[in-house]
């Protein structure tokens, strides 16, 4: 159980400067400013003109050279069997999101939803189309995991993936027209600075102002929240890496490729599905044992209250 939750944390490690990416519009650097609030300001607009890459460049240089170890280290312990499995069967389920769109959102699942079936409907395309980007990636390769040079890849997959929500529909591009006007008219004061500390009052239009502490990491203003845990979570990264053997690896790998198997058998189903009913089917006789499990564990509950 342990090692299954160390490669989950792995996973989160290595996957949140991708969704840093994804979820902000994209973002410029080049010579950031040695104030604390310059450098917010200059990281502020480059966002606003669409460059992710300068989430990489306001950086420290040993912070960057940490997540492209780990980054390393991780594409070097992992089975490529088992990552090449869990990127087709990805490429495979964006597949049936959008070529099965029209079943999916006329669903009795999705039209359970009530109220959130118009929002579900508003943003398909722009997930589906996020989704596309990255499992159409350099991540999909463990070759180019191994090599990977973040600030390219969030020069170009990141910036790509942005424009793309914001143009694909009228929905996603009014979100980021409002995203980017409050970037642009946002301000940035200090409140205090002590040499390598600061504290930034940052106000956006329509907003409580907020106060967010800042530290100095060799010439980059970083959160102090950030910098605190920084070399800690770093250590603690290296080291459940060091401790994947390849027995271990082995070990795990029958299971998970057992697993990577039946969600691709689902979706296969789903996939070769030509009618509506043909769809719905499928859709119940693969969640239909899930059901079934989640029925018996609230029948057992029910059954134990009563006692």
């Amino acid at each position: 159980m342990d090692r299954h939750r160390d490669r989950g944390s792995l996973m989160g490690l290595l996957v949140l400067p991708v969704l840093a990416a994804l979820v902000a519009p994209a973002a410029v650097a080049a010579n950031l400013p040695g104030s604390p609030d310059g450098t917010v300001r200059a990281v502020t607009e480059a966002l606003a003109d669409g460059h992710p890459e300068v989430v990489w460049q306001a950086l420290p240089a040993s912070y960057q050279e940490d997540v492209t170890e780990i980054t390393h280290a991780f594409a070097a312990k992992m089975d490529p069997e088992i990552w090449n499995g869990v990127f087709r069967v990805g490429r495979k389920a964006v597949g049936v999101l959008r070529d099965k769109k029209q079943y999916i959102l006329d669903s009795a699942l999705v039209n359970a939803s009530g109220d959130k079936k118009a929002e579900v409907e508003a943003n398909w395309d722009t997930v589906v189309g996020l989704l596309d980007s990255v499992f159409a990636s350099d991540l999909a390769s463990l070759e180019s995991l191994k090599t990977m040079d973040w600030e390219h890849y969030l020069a170009t997959t990141g910036a790509a993936v942005m424009a793309k929500a914001a143009t694909m529909s009228s929905t996603s591009a009014k979100e980021h027209e409002d995203f980017v006007a409050k970037l642009r008219a946002s301000k940035v004061e200090v409140v205090s600075q002590d040499g390598d500390s600061a504290v930034l009052r940052m106000s956006t239009p329509g907003e409580e102002p907020e106060e967010a502490s800042f530290t100095r990491v060799e010439g980059r203003w970083v959160p102090a929240e950030m910098a605190a845990k920084w070399d800690a979570d770093m250590a603690d990264a290296r080291q459940k890496i060091a401790a994947i053997t390849p027995e271990q690896m082995a070990q795990g790998k029958a299971q998970a490729m057992a697993m990577i198997g039946m969600v691709e058998g689902v979706v296969d189903q789903l996939a070769a599905a030509e009618t509506k009913d043909e769809f719905e089917q499928a859709m119940k006789n693969a969640l239909g044992p899930f059901m079934g499990m989640m029925g018996t564990g609230q029948q057992g509950a029910g059954d134990e209250s009563g006692d």
